[in-house]
């Protein structure tokens, strides 16, 4: 499938993006590690009762939990849970970053989600979302049997193609898709991070 090029107009490079994000990788790495961790500190029999589906929501709360602890506004960056309803970590007014479980592939799935969702992966307009912002997501990829967490990465994707992704565990694997034109894996100098205000701050939580 191709990838239409008003849907990366004003994208960042891969490399770009790694350089606004260096000071918070850990931190994303971290919130989902640490969401899993509480997810199997319940009760094993109460685990049972859920199922996977439920089981990803559980954890994504959890995550979402963390990270707004992880991110209160004070670091050169904020989040923000919009009336819109999902969760989202500014960066230094460029970069917005959803929290979403991967499919085996590295990819998000779109099928069955919301409008709101399918229109953040087209990089259509979306009210009480910075537009102007490249969209990313951090998220997670279990193990074979579902035990434990095996990789944390950001991923740019556009539809439902996976444009590139790295890992941002320590010792991961980065697994690389598609270049983003123009793309390069040298990092420039690292960029100063300011705190990023929202547009609506007038929304009661946002997401």
């Amino acid at each position: 499938m191709s990838v239409f090029p008003f849907g990366m107009e004003g994208a960042l490079t891969k490399a770009q993006v790694r350089s606004e994000l260096a000071a918070y990788e850990g931190q994303l790495a971290d919130a989902w590690h640490g969401a899993w961790n509480e997810w199997m500190s319940l009760p094993a029999e109460s685990r049972a009762k859920i199922g996977p589906m439920q089981r990803g929501g559980v954890v994504h709360d959890f995550a979402v939990d963390r990270a707004t602890g992880f991110f209160p506004g004070d670091q050169g960056a904020t989040t923000w849970v919009c009336r819109d309803g999902f969760w989202k970590l500014y960066v230094n007014d460029k970069i917005v970053i959803r929290l979403k479980k991967l499919r085996a592939d590295g990819s998000i799935p779109l099928g069955g989600k919301s409008e709101a969702t399918r229109r953040y992966y087209k990089n259509s307009s979306l009210p009480n979302v910075r537009n102007h912002c490249h969209r990313l997501s951090a998220g997670y990829l279990l193990n074979a049997v579902e035990t434990e967490i095996e990789e944390v990465r950001i991923v740019y994707q556009l539809n439902d193609q996976v444009i590139w992704s790295y890992s941002i565990d320590e010792g991961g694997i980065q697994t690389q898709f598609h270049e983003t034109p123009g793309d390069s894996d040298t990092p420039p100098p690292q960029p100063n991070v300011t705190l990023a205000e929202d547009d609506d701050q007038n929304a009661a939580a946002e997401g």
